[in-house]
């Protein structure tokens, strides 16, 4: 073989592995911007999902001080017509009467045996307020949100930072005296909270609460807060 033509082959050659490597590279970087950019938006997918529950979370307090009004406790249908009044959450949101449809619409893509599904059970059936006075004071209700057409985390009144929600809350009215294993067992009727003129100062809100946060066709964003607190009436 010539000089000459030992250097084109080798010329050839080596374009070659030059093409060839600039290929992987090529495929070395797309993989890795792909990457890259998945991973960048699962952190922010995952760091909006937090912060969004750290401002629902910051607005739990407001839920349950609206409903540590004495008066919400005096008749049965009190508490019924504060929900079908609306009850607005200070920089949060609005309150509703339960609503079964906005409930199956948040839930549709969860499996049936979800825990934030047995909250929709429960709430379906009813809330529940003694039907007489010499009846514990115990109290079940539901509740759905009122949102914003936006669907984006804002302040907007209506928003709940852009969230759907519902959930339900149980109150167990106790009285301020009783020590927690005389609240166990025996808890105060109706009627001693209803006729007591002092029923501010003399009783506490016991509640328990499972709230459920999420949005629309977003399964993975869906969640249920749930807690038990302890808060004077006014």
């Amino acid at each position: 073989m010539s000089l000459g033509r030992w250097k084109e082959g080798s010329f050839k050659a080596q374009r070659g592995n030059a093409i060839i490597m600039g290929v992987v590279a090529l495929t070395l970087l797309t993989v890795s911007v792909l990457m890259l950019t998945q991973g960048y938006l699962s952190t922010l997918k995952f760091k909006s999902r937090v912060q969004t529950k750290a401002s629902l979370t910051s607005v739990k307090d407001g839920i349950l001080n609206a409903f540590t009004l004495a008066n919400l406790y005096q008749n049965d249908t009190n508490l019924n017509t504060a929900l079908g009044n609306k009850i607005v959450i200070p920089q949060a949101g609005t309150l509703r009467s339960y609503d079964k449809g906005q409930a199956s619409d948040l839930l549709a893509k969860l499996e049936d045996n979800s825990l934030e599904k047995s909250v929709k059970t429960i709430c379906d059936g009813g809330n529940k307020i003694p039907a007489a006075s010499n009846n514990p004071a115990e109290f079940i209700f539901c509740f759905s949100t009122v949102t914003g057409t936006e669907r984006v985390i804002t302040s907007s009144l209506d928003s709940f930072f852009g969230s759907d929600a519902f959930g339900l809350i149980k109150v167990v009215l106790k009285r301020n005296s009783a020590t927690h294993f005389q609240f166990l067992r025996s808890v105060p009727s109706w009627g001693q909270f209803t006729t007591d003129p002092n029923r501010v100062a003399n009783f506490q809100a016991d509640m328990s609460y499972q709230v459920v946060w999420g949005k629309k066709a977003e399964a993975k964003s869906i969640f249920i807060n749930s807690g038990h607190a302890l808060k004077d009436l006014r």
